[in-house]
């Protein structure tokens, strides 16, 4: 395979692969909401409050101050 056949193959994927998590983040980002709505409704203890266990758990994001909707 030539080597501009090459190149263009890797950036073709390079940008696919970029537009692809962009895509992604922005869908994401319209499930999420801010974390003080979501400890207002775990506080709540309506029927529709998660579940909480009696242990810790931690969840790594790249956004500390919102959390996903679940679904």
């Amino acid at each position: 395979m030539p080597l501009l056949a090459r190149s263009a193959t890797l950036i073709t994927m390079m940008w696919t692969w970029r537009k692809g998590v962009s895509v992604l983040r922005e869908k994401t980002a319209r499930q999420d909401i801010p974390l003080s709505q979501f400890m207002a409704i775990v506080e709540r203890k309506s029927e529709h409050a998660p579940v909480q266990v009696p242990r810790t758990a931690i969840f790594l994001t790249a956004t500390p101050d919102t959390t996903a909707r679940g679904g």
